[in-house]
């Protein structure tokens, strides 16, 4: 089936907003009668709740003061005594009673009811129904797909907080597919914003439902269901045995749908946002305080577009109430100082990387100094798998037979990591401010070898950081997709890699351990690794390719020997130095590369036999894109290397063409968002 097209939902031409009916200017966002207390203001409720702990809303346990002969009874006059709505559930083991209030529905309500009936007339003790979890690790049965919730740290994130239901997160997008099986209990409020009747593909324009009815048009054959998968992302419900798990467990979801048919216009667009943080918005009833979510994502914007004076009017308006606007960089491979709104000066704007994890910029990614983080967006160009898998209406869904979920690329699909992140931020530290959380997110991220110092989104690091505590390691801990150690300690390349104790000789290690490449490792090992021994022979002309991954080949006594810890930490196609910057071990014209080994290589590369190239099995060797750069097969882009030669790889793409122009750059804007989201397929 194929997949559906990018984002045409960031598509916003000037023909849709002049064909869309007249809305609300910014001058009718009118505050409403009740404040808002800046985050400055806002004061830190105290909940009872630590962070990590979890409840059932409406129920409590009551242990009576004195035997009773009628449960039932006993409770119902404990519920006027108490002037709370109290049924019977049953009785427990030793006498206790479980009991359940109808109408209290977070967590807070319910710590509140248990105190109050603890101190009612014959009522010995009250307890909470707690959640216990025995692992981080969400039951979710495609969890195992979801490489970019390890790349992020999540696992260790969940250690401290799995989220609340209190915990709101807003999305403006194509609206939400409420039905979804991964959705259970996550609607909070919505309402749909689309002017246009025939945009909004549902019969009618602005009304409450704000059900995404799929956006199939001229724009894109299939639907996209955009913002049920951006939903998704940020918070599936987690550890339920039913499909995926969201980076907030717990939270709920306000909706605002501002895009349909190829796109929205700014002004619904900005509309809900405005909406979303209490402003009057026609038709939309005022949204309650207790429904603005401190977080609003918007997976959208459009290209060659700076920040608009409307567009930052409302950010700006929205700011100041303590929203955070986390926005998507764009996929143009551009400067993101021409994106927009990702480029308005009240964004958190948010790049991709791919399932390298964060050692280098996804090819498509807008980038710049705008950037706030990098997140994961997926890479489909090798691999439909390696894209971000969420949440989607069945009948576009090519997963697992038809299941409700797919595997989308795109900063679309970076920005809901990053609104996800913050939930869990707010939730351990609701006192938090816009500026707090993102200088947090910037001094508590991963490093990416291309990005210009910006850092990668560490959920592990920026949650516990949020708390006022500090994530530590000990050694043989994992640090499986986080390669986060403790300092002193470094993560090691293996498959299965665990912080090690850095050393320098084998005084610095534990009786039983021994210093080898740096590391301490069991007595008996050799090189990184658990102890493991070295792992079969090798040929060195070949790199690494003869040895398991996490191993490389190195030269003994005039033998290969593969040794674990000695792989490099780039992949094929990423630009290189030398031979031990690859994992494959093989850098040839400044590009990771392979071996032939008769299978042949991809677009862009010719096969080299060992006649000309040296290596046994021939070497894919990269020929010159100089004068013809769409030689390059899909997910690669021409770049100029260290070998002074242009070679497919990687990107982002640094090519110059003739005059120094990029491929392309006189075309119109609104062609390459037509060819972007017919080629590439991004969200």
């Amino acid at each position: 089936m194929q997949r559906p097209a990018l984002l045409a939902l960031a598509f916003i031409t000037a023909q849709a907003a002049a064909a869309a009916p007249s809305s609300p200017s910014l001058s009718s966002l009118s505050p409403p009668s009740t404040t808002h207390p800046t985050p400055s203001d806002r004061p830190v409720r105290s909940t009872g709740l630590r962070p990590g702990q979890r409840l059932v809303e409406g129920q409590l346990l009551i242990k009576p003061g004195t035997a009773v002969k009628d449960p039932a009874a006993f409770v119902a006059a404990l519920s006027k005594d108490a002037r709370a709505p109290l049924r019977l559930v049953r009785t427990v083991v030793l006498d206790w009673l479980l009991v359940e209030a109808d109408g209290v529905a977070t967590e807070d309500a319910t710590l509140a009811l248990i105190a109050k009936v603890k101190t009612t007339k014959g009522v010995r003790d009250t307890a909470a129904v707690w959640v216990w979890r025995a692992f981080a690790t969400p039951s979710d049965p495609f969890f195992e797909f979801m490489w970019h919730l390890d790349a992020i740290g999540a696992r260790a994130a969940w250690d401290r907080t799995q989220g609340r239901t209190a915990n709101l997160v807003g999305v403006v997008d194509t609206g939400t597919v409420f039905g979804h099986e991964d959705f259970v209990g996550k609607n909070a409020a919505g309402f749909d914003f689309i002017s246009d009747a025939n945009t909004a593909a549902d019969g009618n324009g602005r009304d409450a439902d704000a059900n995404d009815p799929g956006d199939a048009s001229e724009c894109s054959p299939v639907s996209s269901f955009h913002g049920t998968h951006v939903g998704g992302t940020i918070l599936a419900n987690g550890s339920n045995n039913v499909g995926i798990t969201g980076v907030n467990w717990n939270a709920r979801l306000v909706t605002g749908r501002a895009l349909g048919r190829c796109g929205g216009t700014n002004v619904d667009i900005n509309e809900a946002v405005a909406w979303m943080a209490g402003f009057e918005v026609n038709p939309a009833p005022t949204l309650a305080q207790a429904n603005r979510p401190r977080v609003i994502n918007l997976s959208l914007g459009l290209s060659g577009q700076p920040c608009d004076g409307f567009t930052d009017d409302v950010f700006r308006a929205v700011t100041q109430r303590g929203h955070i606007l986390v926005v998507a960089a764009g996929n143009d491979g551009n400067n993101v100082a021409v994106a927009s709104p990702a480029n308005c000066s009240d964004a958190v704007a948010v790049a991709a990387f791919g399932p390298r994890g964060g050692q280098s910029l996804a090819p498509y990614s807008n980038f710049g100094p705008e950037i706030a983080v990098i997140a994961p967006g997926g890479d489909q160009g090798a691999d439909f798998n390696q894209g971000v898998l969420s949440a989607v209406d069945a009948s576009v869904s090519p997963f697992q037979g038809g299941t409700p979920y797919s595997f989308y690329e795109g900063t679309s699909m970076a920005a809901p990591h990053v609104a996800g992140v913050i939930s869990l931020m707010l939730d351990v530290n609701p006192s938090l401010s816009k500026t707090q959380v993102t200088d947090l997110l910037k001094s508590n991220g991963g490093s990416c070898s291309t990005c210009r110092n910006k850092p990668t989104l560490r959920a592990d690091l920026a949650v516990n950081a949020a708390a006022g505590t500090q994530l530590t390691t000990n050694p043989g801990d994992s640090c499986t997709g986080t390669g986060f150690c403790s300092n002193g300690q470094t993560c090691s390349s293996t498959v299965n890699p665990v912080c090690q104790q850095d050393c320098t000789d084998d005084a610095d290690c534990d009786a039983d351990e021994r210093c080898a490449n740096d590391v301490c490792v069991p007595r008996g090992g050799e090189g990184e690794g658990e102890g493991e021994p070295d792992v079969g022979e090798c040929d060195v002309r070949r790199g690494n390719m003869d040895c398991n991954s996490g191993s490389g080949c190195v030269e003994r006594d005039g033998l290969g020997e593969c040794v674990r810890g000695r792989d490099g930490d780039k992949k094929n196609g990423e630009l290189c130095e030398s031979n031990s910057d690859c994992g494959s071990g093989l850098c040839d014209r400044g590009v990771c590369t392979t071996t032939c080994d008769d299978q042949g290589c991809r677009d862009g590369y010719r096969c080299s036999r060992e006649d000309d190239s040296g290596v046994p099995g021939g070497l894919c060797r990269a020929d010159s894109c100089a004068d013809d750069p769409d030689i390059c097969g899909e997910g690669f882009d021409c770049s100029f290397s260290s070998e002074d030669r242009y070679v497919c790889a990687v990107g982002p793409s640094n090519y110059r063409g003739f005059c120094g122009a990029m491929p392309m750059a006189t075309t119109p804007v609104w062609f390459l968002a037509l060819l972007l989201a017919w080629r590439r397929r991004r969200r």
